[in-house]
């Protein structure tokens, strides 16, 4: 048998992205697009 993932809301995912420096570039329509920071 195969392991199943854990659960994860749409808000959770966008706090990970945040988390390991991700931020929001733009929306298009309902999508969002992140871009990865770099310094």
């Amino acid at each position: 048998m195969t392991d199943k993932f854990p659960r994860v809301t749409a808000d959770e995912a966008i706090r990970a992205l945040y988390r390991v420096g991700f931020f929001l570039a733009r929306l298009c329509g309902i999508h969002k697009i992140f871009v990865f920071r770099v310094i």
